[in-house]
């Protein structure tokens, strides 16, 4: 319900701003809900997103880590050279056409935040002007934001008849603490339409599942080699999974994890994932330039596999010697069988080269230049897990 004609006001202004103007002023209404914080409706148009996004005067700023993020970028040798920004350009495009052509175009609302830590706000119903100091953060709406920028700038390069400053987007503003705005990510993209998986996983604490997965992306032997960003990772990347597979995993490993054995299955898979790394260096951390050409040669750190060490997880759980029974993963694999031909197959070598016929059908698939390619589906990933898990004894 809005209400735009209370008695009293609302305002978190501190003595450090009272004697400052603040840094921006709006039309709004305010919307209460018991038990929240107020929330702002104000409306806003192109040309004044464009100046709020100004790097020299900077009035709102994208919250990258409590939303979509930044995805690294890494030069050829694989060393990390800066972030960017993790936006879908043909999305930015298509909205930036519908506008410039006067198309339908709805938009929906742009989505703020003025985080309790960072900015102050005071607003009185009787004048209806929402006053904001410090920096507000946008916990959504990232795509939008960009179009108003580009969009702006093409029209005063161009000289485009569009008037930025006369096209009006409504803004629903926020009140509430930094650590609260990935829920109002993942409300905005995981309770109404699909969105990237690894991002709202590693942002949406609440399940608990998402916090082991968090947990073991900051802390374990993996930290820094998971990709928290994308739902996939760069041949110029040397991570090794993302946590969009690790949540997925440790879901299917351990799926009554609760705040009773939260902790204990916490501290297994830490043990668990640095036992991995110490019989297989291949599954931790390597340069780039090892593990470039490695990618070529087996599939130990593909998504499919990484799925079924994790499966592998949650039948170790409480075998006593479950260490011990780590060790296969680093034996020859022999392998004796029979081609279509007739003609017997004796192998011999690594259980994780793409060479080993074991995984030829229903795991890999030969493709031109006769390279086999992984083949992620529900029946080869279960494929992967009964055989590691025969070869582990479980």
């Amino acid at each position: 319900m809005v209400i735009s004609n209370l008695a009293h006001s609302y305002s978190t202004l501190t003595a450090k701003n009272q004697n400052r103007e603040p840094d921006l002023e709006l039309s709004a209404t305010v919307v209460r809900r018991p038990g929240q914080s107020p929330h702002f409706v104000a409306i806003t148009t192109l040309g004044q997103l464009y100046e709020f996004q100004d790097p020299d005067d900077l009035k709102v700023r994208n919250a990258a880590d409590r939303q979509r993020g930044d995805s690294d970028v890494y030069d050829a040798q694989g060393n990390l050279t800066g972030t960017t920004p993790v936006i879908d350009r043909k999305r930015v495009d298509k909205m930036k056409e519908l506008v410039l052509d006067g198309k339908e175009f709805y938009g929906g609302s742009l989505t703020w935040n003025i985080p309790s830590e960072e900015a102050e706000y005071q607003f009185n119903p009787q004048e209806g002007i929402l006053r904001i100091w410090g920096v507000t953060t946008t916990p959504d709406s990232r795509h939008r934001h960009a179009l108003a920028r580009e969009i702006t700038e093409l029209i005063l390069k161009t000289g485009h008849d569009l008037d930025p400053w006369a096209y009006e987007w409504v803004l629903l503003i926020y009140t509430v603490s930094r650590n609260a705005e990935p829920t109002i990510f993942n409300e905005s993209n995981n309770l109404g339409k699909p969105a990237n998986q690894t991002r709202i996983k590693y942002l949406y604490q609440a399940d608990p599942h998402n916090r082991l997965a968090m947990n073991l992306a900051q802390h374990s032997v993996l930290s820094n080699y998971v990709e928290i960003v994308k739902n996939s990772i760069s041949v110029n990347s040397p991570k090794v999974v993302t946590f969009n597979i690790l949540q997925k995993g440790l879901k299917e490993a351990f799926p009554n994890v609760d705040d009773g054995n939260f902790d204990a299955i916490k501290d297994f898979m830490h043990e668990y994932l640095k036992r991995l790394v110490e019989v297989r260096k291949d599954l931790g951390p390597l340069p780039l330039s090892t593990r470039k050409p490695m990618r070529e040669q087996t599939v130990i750190d593909t998504g499919a596999f990484w799925n079924a060490f994790l499966r592998l997880a949650g039948n170790l759980y409480e075998v006593a010697d479950w260490s011990e029974r780590l060790k296969f993963l680093a034996e020859p694999f022999k392998y004796k069988g029979v081609r279509s031909d007739g003609t017997k197959i004796d192998w011999c070598g690594d259980l994780f080269s793409r060479d080993n016929p074991h995984w030829h059908g229903p795991v890999l698939a030969e493709g031109p230049n006769s390279k086999f390619t992984i083949i992620n589906r529900v029946d080869s990933r279960r494929y992967i897990h009964q055989v590691l898990c025969k070869l582990a004894g479980v």
